[in-house]
């Protein structure tokens, strides 16, 4: 994880000279602890802060400049394929100065102009500056895996790796009513808005290209175009493991230390498998509760070690330790975030970070599997049984019986009336509904501010447009 911050100025005149790229990355300081660098040239200004995990020499330094000058990056993320990209130029006679993924993206690009991101397999955000014709080209990976935040302001475009750095270059806004209601509905502010007016979050598969006149933005990748090109395969089962087995081995290829985070269940006890198979005395960590053994899942981790052969380490919580990381954990976070794993989550990297310095995990596979009830319960409304018909005729009866999540029945009844409930619609519209953490809709009395009806639905259109190009699950 690095962090990357800057500026472009539009317009004519000096771009200023002043301490807030430097307070920038002051403020990104955790994210890269082993190096900063600045670059500053015509209206453009970037910022890095470097974690080593790639060459880790002086030779990698970022902000990087090509041999001939024209073009500097600051790179945030990982190409995993770049050492394959790499041959490709080699043959073609390409020579580099460093072992970095970071130049090996960088000589593609001044090749293939944008076109380099598709040859890109990892995650990223990056900037990159082209100085003979003075402009910045800023893009965001395919499933906006590492953020970006932007925002325009007194004539320039900033944008940095979290929020906080770019309101130290210079970013005002006010309170985002509209995304506060979001918030409180979904539990997370959805990309492109941010809890604050006027600032962005760049979305995944987008790129910004800016100069002298202004900004475009554009989508240089869509899933759902890209799921239309992709082929069939015969023997899917057999491909995916071929898939995820390729993915784990190119993400292992660091000059660092490198673990698992391992809870015991299929999504992390498949990755850590993997990736044992491709490198031994693999360190794996899980984390427990001291005291609450209904949510202490270590054993199962520490039988998935066993079997795998990782050397592992469990690290077990009191109430008195999770109470103690809430401030750290809080700091740590640029906007209102209601994931209740992400106070553990936290906890769990700090401690790894004392043994390796990058950690696979089984994060995302819920979402990308269909591992939540939201996904059987669209796969059931869309072909219901006998049972499911009941459900559905007995919502009147659900709609009075108390709920709450508070104790089993009461929680079967509120999944009951949500599965009833959502059995009409469209799939644009249980999308949404499923999607809704809090359907008593609470946040209309939780919001102080007056918000627009009109806002909010054109918010959820866009939100969820990718359903009406997607079939069934």
């Amino acid at each position: 994880m690095c962090g990357i911050a800057g500026s472009y100025q539009f317009g004519s005149g000096p771009v200023p000279v002043d301490d807030r790229i430097n307070n920038a990355l002051r403020c990104l300081a955790h994210r890269g602890p082993d190096d900063e660098g600045v670059y500053r040239n015509g209206r453009t200004v970037l910022g890095h802060r470097r974690l080593s995990v790639i060459d880790t020499s002086p030779a990698a330094h970022q902000p990087f400049t090509d041999d001939g000058g024209r073009f500097t990056i600051a790179f945030n993320g990982e190409a995993f394929n770049y050492q394959e990209l790499r041959a490709e130029l080699e043959a073609e006679g390409h020579r580099f100065r460093s072992q970095s993924d970071t130049e090996v993206v960088l000589r593609h690009f001044t090749l293939k102009g944008e076109g380099f991101l598709h040859e890109l397999n990892g995650f990223f955000a990056l900037a990159i500056r082209d100085a003979e014709k003075d402009e910045l080209l800023i893009a965001r990976d395919r499933f906006g895996e590492k953020p970006l935040w932007y925002c325009e302001q007194d004539g320039r475009l900033l944008f940095a790796s979290e929020l906080r750095a770019l309101e130290a270059l210079g970013a005002k806004g006010e309170l985002d009513p509209h995304s506060l209601h979001q918030y409180f509905t979904f539990h997370y502010i959805p990309a492109p808005w941010s809890v604050l007016k006027g600032v962005r979050k760049l979305e995944p598969g987008e790129l910004i290209r800016v100069n002298a006149k202004g900004l475009e933005r554009s989508r240089w990748y869509d899933v759902v175009g890209a799921a239309k090109r992709t082929e069939t395969s015969s023997d899917p089962r057999g491909r995916l493991r071929e898939l995820l087995d390729d993915s784990v081995r190119l993400r292992l290829n660091c000059d660092v230390p490198i673990g698992a985070f391992l809870s015991g269940g299929l999504d992390s006890s498949i990755v850590s498998a993997l990736a044992a198979r491709h490198r031994t005395g693999l360190r794996t960590f899980s984390i427990g509760y001291a005291g609450a053994p209904y949510f202490d899942e270590t054993r199962y981790a520490e039988d998935a070690a066993r079997h795998i052969g990782s050397d592992h380490t469990s690290i077990r919580l009191s109430t008195d330790d999770l109470a103690a990381g809430y401030s750290d954990f809080l700091t740590s976070v640029d906007e209102p975030f209601a994931d209740s794993s992400a106070l553990p989550a936290f906890i769990l990297a700090r401690e790894a970070r004392k043994h390796v310095t990058v950690a696979l995990s089984g994060d995302g596979a819920d979402e990308l599997f269909g591992g939540y009830r939201k996904h059987q319960a669209q796969l059931r409304l869309s072909d219901p049984r006998s049972m499911d018909k009941a459900v559905i005729a007995l919502r009147p009866l659900w709609r009075l019986l108390p709920k709450s999540r508070n104790n089993r029945i009461t929680d079967m009844f509120r999944k009951l009336d949500r599965f009833a409930t959502n059995a009409g619609g469209s799939n644009e519209q249980r999308w949404l509904n499923l999607a809704d953490q809090d359907p008593d809709d609470d946040a209309k009395r939780l919001v102080p501010h007056p918000v627009s009806p009109l806002a909010l639905r054109e918010r959820e259109h866009r939100l969820s447009r990718g359903v009406k190009g997607l079939h069934g699950i």
